[in-house]
């Protein structure tokens, strides 16, 4: 069972975009939220390693450059 970890400042935006990319996709989870870019950027990366989950770490910044906490980290399988 494949799954996929992730950060973003738009949960609802990245589902959808996730919801179509894999169809197959179930078990969407948030796993923390209210965190600065850094601090998702490292949770991405301990918990694919946890879960042994596929993440691309270095996504795109928000418009504004994402400062502040309100950063996501979230998880699915598919």
């Amino acid at each position: 069972m494949p799954c996929q970890i992730g950060i973003t400042t738009d949960l609802v935006g990245r589902e959808m975009s996730w919801r179509r990319e894999r169809p197959t996709m179930y078990s969407w989870q948030v796993l923390e939220t209210g965190l600065t870019r850094p601090e998702a950027q490292a949770k991405e990366s301990l918990w694919a390693a946890m879960y042994g989950c596929e993440s691309h770490p270095g996504g795109n910044n928000p418009a504004g450059g994402g400062g502040g906490r309100q950063w996501s980290v979230y998880m699915f399988h598919y």
